[in-house]
């Protein structure tokens, strides 16, 4: 794993050092020599990195606001924090994977700080962060398991927005579109259940003049982690995508989050 991570870094480092409609096709055809599971589970340690920390704002002398990384009391295994993180792109296909990773500035730092944060943990003899194989048995079961084609069934259009009235749209499948109020309101009220880190938020606290004048969890989830949660937490399989050109017809719903 280590070695395919590395690889994977410096083709990033290069695509970033002049990014170009030509460096980034280079990017893609160098790319395939990564399986589907290494990606996803660069994904899910990019995500680690950015989540499984907390974050300390605090005010400089010329009044520059920086962020100090602090560490969390993670009770689970590093097992059981990467099956929960990769649970949630088990659907995507090897071209949203490189699109995400390709696209994403902060890849590098995040993704050295989610394997720093992984080896930390315990271990089981499953999850072995140290073997050079493209993903270790846990999560190659995981991921192939579940990979599957969107649905064929009838798709109406979802709207959404973060009450900006700057809309994405959605298609999902005729029966999770027509309760899609309701879905989003159990994936808020999910959200704030949950125990430890998870994907969508990031602990965090607030300096001014040395006290802390805010801390807690602040949430960080988008759309498309909203679209992932429907289609692996509530249906286990894909019946949600972001539209790709026009969408085939009017939205039936407009959500904000």
């Amino acid at each position: 794993m280590n070695a395919e991570v590395d690889e994977l870094l410096v083709l990033w480092r290069n695509l970033h050092e002049d990014y170009s409609p030509e460096a980034r096709r280079i990017f893609n055809g160098q790319s395939d020599r990564f399986s589907r599971e290494m990606l996803i589970l660069t994904k899910a340690c990019e995500r680690i990195g950015l989540t499984g920390t907390g974050e300390e704002y605090f005010g400089t002398e010329n009044d520059e606001q920086q962020i100090k990384h602090y560490p969390l009391v993670i009770k689970e295994s590093a097992e059981e924090i990467m099956k929960r993180y990769v649970t949630f792109y088990v659907f995507w296909s090897r071209e949203e994977l490189v699109d995400r990773i390709a696209r994403f500035t902060d890849l590098s730092q995040n993704l050295e700080r989610g394997l720093i944060l992984l080896r930390t943990l315990s271990q089981t003899s499953d999850l072995n962060l140290y073997s050079d194989e493209a993903l270790n048995p846990l999560l190659k079961e995981v991921s192939l398991e579940q990979e599957r084609l969107f649905t064929k069934e009838p798709t109406l259009v979802v709207a959404m927005d973060y009450s900006d009235n700057e809309y994405d749209f959605f298609e999902f499948r005729e029966d999770a579109a027509l309760q899609i109020q309701d879905l989003r309101d159990r994936f808020y009220t999910w959200m704030y259940d949950q125990d430890g880190i998870h994907p969508f938020r990031i602990d965090h606290k607030q300096l001014y003049q040395g006290n802390v004048v805010a801390d807690g969890w602040y949430y960080i989830q988008g759309h498309q982690d909203f679209v992932d949660w429907v289609n692996t937490q509530i249906y286990h399989e894909p019946v949600g995508r972001k539209c790709t050109g026009t969408p085939h017809g009017p939205p039936i719903f407009e959500l904000c989050f």
